[in-house]
């Protein structure tokens, strides 16, 4: 049929490196158009992938990551965005997207780490790292013939993704937690400020910053030559993870030597942040779940005792709340209703005066 589309960019037919838009299928019931069904295909591709490994290997959850998506794909699968570049524009346009498909229905997503066409950079690497190790899906991926981009190519890039995803590791339970709430209730798990701070009008035009759930905030440096970002901080007291976490103390390389551990809130501040550093905060009242630090596998985390931080804005009447999610991790066979087995939810609380009860 006749389209206005600009096929590849070079007018190419509409059915180009697809089936003809005349092709049918076939439900059991109807017969269905090409041209009406396309963009369902990588919907339908994903749902019955998983239903097939879930059926072949006895009920266990699998791992589905599919490029094409149509709504309700994030029930199914996770998601990649797709064919980025090695460029500061789609570094900045990574957060963005995956933001924006947490608002479809689809909250485990992230982009090529470092750019997927073209050749990255030494410091576009590390600066991605920075960001991507905080986006639900994390993983580096580039092109065929473009240069390699495996972090330990340059000192640096290691450096910022030791400290990164090192974090991210001790994290993962935070995160678990927070993918079970979007499957349970469809609460974000990337979001912007202002779906946290939603009368903070200065909130609503920060696309650059974003939070995990309503704890956690990251603040990167997307510039390039840049080696401080300014990063505005809602309403409350606030945190640097690497600076109240034990693991990361003077001597670990990389970090901003200079950065307030503690920050207020309602203000934009100026963040010092050499190329291997990041920027994590945590608003007070929280409680997070984190792995022990230093596990190199989630089997070795998982083995290895669960630990809980709670952040206290500092006076006397403090108080902290938050829960977290546990499971086998899909390995056991799922119950008649699809969910696995041995769901638990630890809510806790804190208080200034009282201590911690879960």
């Amino acid at each position: 049929p006749p389209t206005a589309k600009n096929s590849g960019g070079s007018h190419n037919a509409l059915a180009t490196k697809t089936l003809p838009m005349s092709a049918k299928h076939f439900d059991g019931e109807s017969t269905l158009l090409e041209y009406n069904t396309h963009n369902l295909f990588g919907l339908m591709e994903a749902r019955l992938t998983a239903e097939a490994l879930t059926t072949v290997r006895g009920g266990r959850r699998p791992f589905v990551l599919s490029r094409s998506t149509f709504p309700s794909h994030g029930a199914h699968a996770a998601h990649w965005t797709g064919d980025n570049a090695a460029t500061w524009e789609d570094l900045k346009a990574s957060t963005v997207t995956v933001m924006n498909f947490a608002f479809f229905g689809v909250p485990f997503v992230g982009s090529d780490i470092c750019g997927f066409i073209d050749d990255t950079t030494e410091e576009l690497c590390a600066r991605w790292i920075e960001v991507g190790a905080f986006h639900p899906f994390s993983r580096n991926h580039n092109a065929l013939g473009s240069v390699p981009q495996e972090f330990y190519r340059w000192d640096s890039v290691a450096t910022a993704g030791r400290n990164a995803l090192g974090l991210r590791y001790s994290l993962l339970p935070f995160f678990y937690t927070l993918l079970a709430d979007a499957e349970a209730t469809g609460a974000l798990v990337a979001r912007p400020l202002w779906a946290n701070f939603p009368e903070d009008s200065a909130t609503h035009g920060i696309d650059a910053q974003f939070m995990l759930g309503s704890a956690v905030l990251v603040s990167p440096v997307i510039s390039e030559g840049a080696t401080s970002v300014d990063a505005y901080f809602p309403n409350g007291t606030w945190y640097s993870l690497f600076g109240v976490l034990n693991e990361y103390d003077a001597d670990v390389e990389g970090l901003a030597s200079n950065q307030p551990l503690r920050l207020t809130g309602g203000q934009t501040t100026t963040l010092e942040t050499p190329l291997t550093a990041s920027n994590v905060h945590v608003r007070a009242g929280s409680i997070l779940p984190l792995h022990s630090f230093g596990s190199m596998t989630t089997t070795e985390a998982l083995a290895a005792p669960n630990r809980l931080l709670v952040v206290l804005d500092g006076s006397a009447s403090a108080v902290a709340e938050g829960h977290a999610f546990f499971d086998d991790g899909g390995d056991a066979a799922t119950a008649d209703d699809g969910k696995t087995a041995g769901r638990t939810v630890v809510a806790c609380s804190a208080a200034a005066a009282k201590g911690l009860s879960c």
